[in-house]
């Protein structure tokens, strides 16, 4: 009996740490003052929100590109050949050649931004047209690709970034208990 007594402490440590808010997760302590992750969202929430919202653009690109992965391998492998045999099936067979009349166009359109002239730039051109023609028709292939099988993705966004301001004692239009508050900064000193 003596033994169960510590492991249901440590159960019930853990389940009561486990229902508390986020918020008042203690992350560092200071001369025996403990920092909240409210103390920290108040002090650098905004920049945390931008650095939150960057990671998880990261991770979505990065999720999409492992599932497009995974989608041309289970492919190659039900087809019996190479992911490689694949792409150049679905992909590169499909291409055709950059014409020299698209890669006038091409310059004409950007010749700002090209500093060498059009006799010189030309398979640079015509390279960079066929890469974008490549990376379209894939795109198209992936999309069929993930069309036909079941695709459920978890990630969640980071929560939106609302920050906590105190209008006690400020002039205000409307019931005090309205639903939505909208706050007015104006700069009359300018």
């Amino acid at each position: 009996m003596a033994r169960l007594v510590p492991v249901s402490l440590l159960l019930a440590a853990i389940l009561v740490s486990g229902c508390q808010k986020v918020d008042d997760l203690k992350i560092a302590e200071v001369d025996d003052r403990a920092i909240l992750v409210s103390d920290l969202q108040k002090y650098a929430g905004r920049e945390l929100s931008l650095q939150r919202e960057n990671l998880y653009k990261i991770e979505k690109q990065k999720l999409e590109e492992y599932i497009g992965a995974f989608l041309l391998t289970q492919e190659a492998k039900k087809r019996g050949v190479s992911v490689e045999i694949v792409l150049d099936q679905e992909v590169n067979s499909k291409i055709l050649p950059v014409g020299d009349d698209e890669i006038e166009v091409f310059y004409k359109s950007n010749k700002a931004r090209i500093a060498v002239d059009l006799d010189k730039g030309r398979e640079q051109i015509r390279g960079y047209l066929r890469n974008q023609k490549i990376e379209a028709q894939k795109a198209l292939f992936f999309k069929s690709l993930r069309s036909n099988a079941k695709v459920v993705t978890y990630l969640k966004p980071p929560p939106i970034f609302r920050a906590a301001l105190s209008i006690v004692g400020e002039p205000f239009k409307g019931s005090e208990k309205a639903p939505v508050t909208i706050i007015k900064f104006e700069d009359f000193q300018c």
